[in-house]
């Protein structure tokens, strides 16, 4: 996948200026190691959604925002109180994907090629 497609899929992070390319290609080149040939037809989409929640999350981070991305189910104002939902997964690097709807798109991917605790190649 080429920084153009991945621009392309997304137009959100078509700036330049807020994500460069530099920053686009390094992402794409973590997620990569992650996705490989193992989601067959799969691939090309499962890596722009996989590199997508890098960006948001590492640029989250980088502004100091590192909190969970969980939906919020209830609030209230004057009384202060707020409550956010959370969605079951198996795992622990599961929980980091449901953090942003990219990563919630790419599980939903990884869980398809899944049958148990059988990964089908």
């Amino acid at each position: 996948m080429t920084i153009a497609d991945f621009r392309t899929r997304f137009s959100e992070f078509s700036n330049v200026t807020t994500y460069p390319d530099a920053t686009i290609q390094l992402n794409i080149d973590d997620a990569t190691l992650e996705v490989g040939s193992l989601f067959g037809s799969f691939e090309e989409v499962a890596l722009s959604y996989l590199t997508a929640h890098f960006l948001v999350t590492s640029t989250d981070a980088t502004s100091g925002d590192t909190g969970s991305k969980s939906g919020l189910a209830s609030e209230s104002v004057d009384g202060v109180s707020s409550s956010y939902s959370s969605a079951t997964v198996d795992s622990q690097s599961d929980q980091f994907l449901i953090s942003t709807i990219y990563g919630q798109r790419f599980l939903r991917y990884k869980q398809r090629l899944s049958l148990g605790n059988i990964q089908v190649v």
